[in-house]
């Protein structure tokens, strides 16, 4: 007993002696010298003797040449699953393994290949050329649009006007107005000889913006839109001005904004032929208003001037016979449209806002009168 336990123990020191060795060792114990595994060790060889693996050339005055990436990383697989090579070794030869790693190999490595095979170059939205080519239109066509703004022509047919590039057309080519600035929707005659000096720049711009065909809607759109469809509110002008801005190099005009309802004094305004939205007072009525402001100067592309004077703000709300009724800071009251539509008889004109009364005893002799 006491003979065989001591021969046990050993027969594991020598064992352990053995691996020990191997591991040592650079001579395997068992060598496998197939032609196979002899080609597979060359291999193995040649993509770990260095950091950046090198194929050679039979031709011995050729010039060495590094290997590519994606045929260093397949003979990388090639020696982490030594028996599976192996065997396609045997039967299918080094071809036939590169092939078999390319096509069935790890995922990581076929999705690595895949994905640069696949990359495309990102469309240039910074000109009108590359927003062209983007979205595979003729650049005429566009520079057509973007100059004559056939958008807001009555007499261009609708079949014809839904032709017309739209935003949409740059939001599936990738394009994000949060993220990306669209200088090539900018007409070229706006930005054709201007003066050097930033200030002057600005404002001939500016003066050139204000001679731009526009229709005003009251109703939001970007920048990008703005130069396209040529229709919008205040916001609208002031991120094409500065859009504008952007493409001449002038990369810090500001956009100021007063979020508080208000009343303006009756004037022109960019993209309306009328000089006021409301019915009652001369004044036009905004829920808010947006200029642009650069180095002290403002710059409100509206009213196409430095912005209107002798502003009222909203202050006090009321109701009256179930009508909702509102009070600005100089006394004046008014009925917003939905009111009068919902409860009022009263016929207001298309595009205006509301009904402004010189106060609110005037509001509700109106709202008298015409109440459902």
């Amino acid at each position: 007993m006491y003979t065989r336990k001591t021969i046990s123990k050993g027969k594991k020191q020598s064992d352990k002696d053995a691996f020990a060795r191997k591991k040592m060792n650079s001579t395997p114990l068992f060598e496998d010298n197939r032609p196979e595994a002899l080609q597979l060790r060359k291999m193995q060889e040649s993509i770990t003797s260095s950091e950046n693996p090198v194929q050679f050339n039979s031709n011995s005055n050729a010039p060495i040449q590094r290997m590519p990436d994606w045929l260093a990383k397949l003979l990388i697989q090639i020696g982490e699953h030594k028996l599976e090579s192996l065997a396609l070794a045997a039967t299918a030869g080094f071809a036939g393994i590169l092939l078999y790693y390319y096509f069935k190999g790890k995922p990581t490595t076929r999705a690595h290949i895949e994905e640069a095979s696949n990359e495309e170059e990102e469309p240039d939205f910074s000109t009108l050329k590359g927003i062209a080519e983007a979205i595979g239109i003729n650049p005429q066509k566009l520079l057509w649009q973007l100059e004559t703004a056939p958008a807001i022509n009555p007499s261009l047919s609708i079949e014809k006007k839904r032709k017309l590039v739209t935003v949409n057309d740059l939001y599936q080519k990738g394009f994000n107005p949060g993220k990306m600035a669209a200088t090539g929707v900018v007409p070229p005659s706006l930005l054709e000889d201007l003066p050097s000096d930033n200030e002057d720049k600005l404002e001939e711009l500016f003066r050139r913006f204000n001679n731009l065909d526009f229709q005003y809607l009251g109703s939001q759109a970007n920048g990008v839109s703005g130069f396209l469809s040529r229709q919008g509110d205040c916001a609208t002008l002031t991120l094409m001005f500065k859009l504008a801005a952007e493409a001449c190099g002038i990369d810090d005009v500001e956009i100021v904004t007063d979020p508080i309802p208000m009343l303006v004094p009756g004037a022109p305004i960019h993209g309306r032929n009328s000089q006021r939205n409301v019915y009652g007072q001369a004044c036009w009525a905004f829920i808010d208003h947006h200029w642009c402001t650069y180095k002290g100067r403002n710059y409100d592309l509206l009213f196409m001037n430095e912005g209107p004077k002798d502003v009222v703000h909203r202050k006090t709300k009321h109701e009256y016979n179930g009508v909702t009724y509102y009070v600005f800071e100089d006394e004046r009251a008014i009925i917003y449209d939905e009111m009068v539509d919902h409860h009022l008889t009263f016929a207001l004109t298309k595009g205006y806002s509301g009904c402004v009364f010189k106060n609110n005893r005037d509001a509700e002799r109106f709202i008298d009168k015409y109440k459902k």
